[in-house]
């Protein structure tokens, strides 16, 4: 009986210290994983709850080694708290392209519109792609971005694209007087520099000014970065366009802010090709719109309830003295006719789609172009109209 006590005893201690060993084992597995995760920054950690994860959350924005002009982060903005604390661990993180970032949890639709913003409020972010995977572990989104090159090719690329945007900037006339005039002078340049085209890096400002080819997406990010580095506020806006067939398409464009308020600019739309002999013409139709008029071709976009755009002063044909009414546009209409030389342009903006119809008709169709003149040396003229927002372009030849 004594030798079976003795034994029990001599197992109880075998088993004491087995479970012990365990423990200093599990304790030190522990203590791996927990400096694991504090040698990543951003990452996150327990609360003293120990039930819900934090995170160490960058309040500024890093600089990738190449940013020295002030970044509008309007989109930024329009975002939670929660979303914006990702926004800025993406962008700090994303230039050198980790395979992965940790991020706080929110839903799919708040994780999108996160990635969208980081992508559009910044043009020279050209490594990540909008595609994206994640997984989801408590609170705690694993966050998986696609990039469309190695590190060293898009950082290069994105040195070249604010260099050349820079020296583009660096070509305003010193006479410019305000915003405005800037604003116009970079919107010609980026049209004529451009043609739509949906190839290579289209959808990037890079495609726009370095390459001058871009679809609408290219030519918004173009827009927004030229502006960030001339002190313009602009937004890049997604939505829906309506083209003159009916056919309604994803489409994009800018919002832009002047001393008197908001306006809508589409420089796709503005950058068509001259029917006669494929010809390069810029034109503003679509420059500096309020929000009515621009609504009758663009819709599905959230910031009419964010932005007042119903402002009418800085409108390209408002500056201009072009802008047609039912009792100015018969003396504008001659003016512009009679001063038109072999080889110009002209552009007219009239209040409604009506007034221009009916301009058409009696200066078109009933001879009233011959009325005005032509002193010029013209012989011949072109014309084509954007009835939704009343614009009237012509050309005259020899």
């Amino acid at each position: 009986m004594r030798v079976g006590a003795h034994v029990k005893k001599i197992i109880r201690a075998f088993v004491c210290l087995s479970l012990c060993a365990c423990l200093l084992s599990s304790c030190a597995l522990i203590g791996v994983i927990k400096k694991a995760r504090e040698s990543v920054g951003g990452a996150p950690k327990r609360d003293e709850n120990h039930s819900v994860f934090s995170f160490d959350v960058p309040q500024e924005f890093v600089d990738p080694g190449f940013v020295d002009f002030r970044v509008s982060r309007y989109l930024y903005l329009m975002l939670n708290e929660t979303q914006q604390n990702a926004y800025r661990i993406i962008y700090n993180e994303i230039f050198s392209q980790p395979e992965k970032i940790r991020i706080p949890k929110m839903s799919e639709d708040e994780l999108s519109a996160v990635i969208l913003a980081v992508k559009y409020d910044h043009p020279y972010l050209l490594c990540m792609d909008t595609t994206y995977s994640f997984s989801l572990r408590g609170n705690t989104y694993t966050l998986i971005p696609d990039y469309v090159d190695d590190v060293s090719v898009c950082i290069e690329r994105s040195k070249a694209l604010i260099s050349r945007a820079k020296a583009l900037v660096a070509e305003i006339p010193a006479e410019a007087a305000d915003d405005y005039e800037k604003e116009l002078f970079l919107h010609d340049r980026l049209c004529e520099g451009c043609v739509y085209a949906d190839d290579g890096l289209c959808a990037t400002a890079y495609g726009a000014i370095i390459n001058g080819r871009a679809i609408c997406e290219g030519y918004a990010l173009a827009a927004k970065l030229l502006f960030d580095l001339t002190g313009i506020e602009s937004v890049c806006v997604r939505g829906n366009g309506t083209e003159k067939d009916g056919m309604t398409v994803a489409h994009m464009w800018n919002a832009v802010r002047l001393a008197s308020g908001w306006y809508f600019l589409d420089c796709t739309w503005d950058d068509p090709v001259s029917a006669e002999e494929g010809q390069h013409v810029v034109r503003h139709f679509y420059f500096n719109l309020p929000s009515s008029v621009f609504s009758r071709n663009h819709s599905d976009y959230r910031l009419l309830d964010r932005i007042d755009c119903e402002n009418t002063e800085d409108n390209y044909f408002r500056r201009s003295g072009l802008y047609c009414e039912e009792d100015t546009w018969e003396e504008i209409m001659e003016d512009v006719i009679s001063r038109a030389e072999a080889g110009d342009t002209a552009e007219l903006m009239f209040s409604s789609q009506a007034l221009l119809e009916d301009a058409m008709i009696e200066v078109f169709e009933e001879g009233g172009i011959n009325y005005y003149g032509g002193n010029g040396g013209w012989r011949r003229y072109g014309y084509s109209s954007d009835p939704p927002v009343g614009g009237l372009y012509m050309e005259f030849y020899e």
